[in-house]
């Protein structure tokens, strides 16, 4: 095994590729049980930068390039800028698989964070980790950095996941502004497999597509932009978005674009802005979910709410997702799995109720009367108490 505790990088570092604030280079011939990483409370405050050559360089990091099968990488941060240039899978931890994980050897992400920003003029970039494959559990992470793609694949914790058996995505959160041409989505930008699993995870961060035409598919123009993911296979259980979305098409408050016989979306809730032209967006998915060729029978929304205050242009098929008041969301009993951080609060993850940030995005200003427009409340209002936060006003009220 490779054992790494307490350390921390704050030299600036420039390569071509596979360069991280820890360790760049990881051995191509390592098979799984062997070549184990461990990190534990390991940071980085430098400057990481990479791709200064041909495009498709891949994994610029805050600390290891890539993970091994049995990696465990817990308690540790990045706070350093992580610029990638022509580069991909460029982030605040970690890159992607030097060999896929296994069942007997999967690989644990848990307790990490990132503060920096983090940006590549190509593709695959986030806040944690570039790309999961199976027997990955990211766990317990959060961003609150700037990602910014030049091109397509940014997310929040995540940018990439496809062959997913036992992947799971969990009590993650993101607040950073993310921005990309498409497929950019607040907690993993894009996943094509059913088999993983994306639950207890919220968005407070502007999720923002730069692509200036709108488009449906392709690496290139505006669409696949969600509050938890831009695109997504798998299911999404007990999410919710309170971050504003912009984009000129395919805009979803939870999922932008799903895949068709595979996305199942339950117990989710948009509470965030979606800034988007008329007949391109909805509330829950960015698309009608009559479109037999993205949606079918074994799609599913069920349990899922949309706060209707906000003027949304949202306007596309969700059949199944309940319209309800912001202050009527705050009242809504929780499912299960969820609880109520206090009044006037939107429902949390139960494994999320004791995070300050969690409490402070669950915290909604409530009209003390209908149909009062929250672009100019002149009126008595009620604001979010969650247990433990005390609020105060610069101005007389």
């Amino acid at each position: 095994h490779y054992i790494f505790k307490r350390c921390l990088n704050q030299g600036n570092i420039t390569a071509c590729y596979n360069v991280a604030g820890l360790v760049g280079e990881v051995n191509s011939s390592i098979v799984a049980g062997r070549g184990i990483i461990m990190v534990d409370s390991c940071g980085n405050t430098g400057t990481i930068t990479g791709g200064s050559g041909s495009s498709g360089k891949s994994n610029v990091c805050g600390l290891i390039s890539a993970y091994t099968p049995g990696s465990v990488i817990t308690n540790s941060w990045n706070s350093g800028n992580i610029a990638g240039n022509k580069s991909m899978y460029v982030t605040g931890i970690v890159g992607n698989a030097q060999k896929a994980p296994t069942a007997q050897y999967p690989v644990i992400i848990r307790n990490c964070h990132n503060t920096g920003a983090i940006s590549t003029a190509y593709n695959q970039v986030a806040g944690i980790v570039g790309y999961i494959n199976s027997y990955v559990t990211v766990d317990s992470c959060y961003n609150t950095g700037a990602i910014t793609s030049d091109t397509y694949a940014a997310g929040g914790i995540a940018a990439s996941y496809s062959s997913a058996t036992g992947t799971v995505v969990k009590n993650c959160w993101n607040t950073g502004v993310i921005k990309g041409q498409n497929r950019i989505g607040g907690i993993v930008a894009t996943n094509t497999s059913a088999a993983g699993m994306i639950t207890d995870c919220w968005n407070g961060g502007t999720i923002e597509s730069t692509g200036t035409v709108a488009a449906a598919s392709g690496n290139t123009g505006s669409h696949s932009v969600g509050g938890i993911c831009g695109q997504a296979a798998s299911s999404v259980t007990r999410c919710f978005n309170v971050g504003t979305l912009k984009g000129l098409g395919r805009v979803g408050g939870i999922v932008g674009v799903p895949v068709a016989g595979k996305t199942k979306l339950k117990d989710c809730y948009n509470a965030g802005i979606i800034d988007c032209p008329a007949d391109t967006c909805g509330h829950i998915v960015g698309v009608n979910i009559s479109n037999t060729k993205i949606w079918n029978a074994s799609n599913e929304i069920s349990g899922c709410v949309y706060v209707t205050d906000f003027g949304n242009k949202a306007n596309l098929d969700n059949s199944g997702a309940t319209p309800l008041s912001a202050g009527e969301l705050c009242s809504l009993a929780p499912v299960d799995g969820s609880v109520s951080p206090g009044a006037y609060c939107l429902p949390v993850p139960a494994s999320l109720a004791g995070d300050d940030a969690t409490k402070l995005f669950a915290s909604m200003v409530v009209p003390a009367k209908e149909d009062v427009s929250y672009s100019n409340i002149t009126d008595n209002f009620f604001i979010g108490a969650p247990e433990g936060v005390s609020w105060t006003s610069s101005e007389p009220v």
